[in-house]
């Protein structure tokens, strides 16, 4: 599966604990080497997060949206943040 990331989303994962990056990255790797359209995604509910997925990683939420047949990485945080305006 082919996937990007935007800085926002990298700056994001450089800034947590060596623990959450080892998490996150398992599950980023486990991803990539998935076939294409084998992940189902959750949509984020609401107006201002039309278009866009979640993938729960712990209570880490990896906010990510589909764009020509790529997953694109948008952001990421806690569980109890990442959705605040």
């Amino acid at each position: 599966m082919r996937i990007k990331y935007l800085h926002e989303f990298l700056v994001a994962f450089l800034s947590l604990d060596n623990g959450a990056q080892r998490q996150i990255r398992k599950k980023l790797d486990e991803l990539h080497r998935m076939p294409e359209g084998s992940l189902e995604h959750q949509a984020l509910r609401g107006d201002q997060f039309k278009g866009l997925f979640k993938l729960r990683v712990g209570d880490w939420r990896l906010i990510h949206k589909i764009v020509d047949g790529e997953l694109l990485f948008i952001t990421l945080g806690h569980r109890s943040e990442v959705y605040r305006g």
